[in-house]
């Protein structure tokens, strides 16, 4: 994690100039609808399987814009930490690569695109895969998406109720902004925690946070630890390397739960699909 010091500036910076040159189009489309577009399929049926355990297994993961999709759904099924997971939140997602990975491995999905990306001019937004029922779904507008330094698009998270056993746990995949303030890092939090059912028992955000300084992870963390919630990637480790900062590693990505109890919780050091590693962990409900 980057320390709140002048290089922090620089990693600013180096986004600013590195990313922004990868953007192709000037022009740029947003899908401003809370309602739409809108993407599911939820056909999919689970047997109960109460026992003693009742563990949950959720994954968290970047796909860097589908890019190298082809190899992702055997990658999920047979690396023994991400197989057979109950739920899966995915980034930068397409529809077309979303459609791939849910037709290989069975699962129901719901996915909410916000915006059409300048870089690929495809779809881009959240996904949330689960071989169990998903019961509700909906989309949450990020406050300052256009304020972002790095590509002025409306950015979302989406949230889920899955019924696991008959227990409803809420999900939420989010994918935050990456040239903003810290304040307004802690406001696309708010968004999100806002979102969340005031009776809602069990609940998991995950996704791509974009903390790419101390002051970025502090903001996020304090902000949902106000609201109850535990980081269980605590101690992961980093998530993402900045190539054009010599390979400069810091942590973008996590989960954080509330109203579960821990098992474990680890990453897969494989870029061999993405520039994000996978995350993941493991709750007893």
């Amino acid at each position: 994690m980057l320390k709140n010091n002048p290089f922090s500036i620089l990693i600013i910076g180096a986004c600013s100039f590195f990313l922004s040159s990868c953007i192709l189009a000037n022009k740029t489309v947003s899908f401003s609808d809370p309602q739409s577009p809108r993407y599911a399929k939820l056909n999919i049926s689970a047997s109960n399987t109460e026992d003693d355990k009742k563990i949950i297994k959720v994954v968290s993961y970047n796909i860097d814009l589908c890019k190298r999709i082809e190899g992702v759904p055997k990658f999920l099924l047979e690396n023994p930490s991400l197989a057979n997971a109950d739920i899966i939140c995915l980034q930068e997602m397409n529809l077309k690569g979303l459609e791939f990975i849910a037709n290989a491995l069975k699962y129901n999905y719901v996915y909410y695109p916000s915006a059409i990306h300048p870089g690929n001019h495809k779809d881009f937004g959240q996904a949330i895969l689960s071989r169990w029922p998903i019961e509700k779904d909906q989309k949450i507008l990020l406050p300052f998406s256009f304020k972002d330094r790095y590509i002025k698009i409306q950015r979302c998270a989406i949230g889920a109720v899955i019924l696991i056993n008959n227990r409803e746990i809420h999900l939420f995949s989010a994918h935050l902004g990456v040239i903003i303030s810290p304040e307004q890092r802690k406001k696309q939090i708010q968004a999100i925690i806002s979102a969340i059912p005031p009776d809602a028992g069990q609940c998991i955000i995950a996704g791509d946070f974009n903390t790419y300084a101390r002051i970025h992870s502090q903001a996020v963390t304090q902000a949902l630890e106000d609201s109850g919630f535990k980081l269980a990637t605590r101690n992961t480790g980093w998530t993402y390397k900045y190539w054009y900062l010599f390979n400069y590693k810091t942590a973008l990505d996590y989960i954080f739960y509330k109203g579960l109890k821990l098992i474990k919780a680890g990453k897969i050091s494989d870029r061999s699909r993405s520039d994000h590693l996978p995350i993941w962990a493991d709750f007893e409900y």
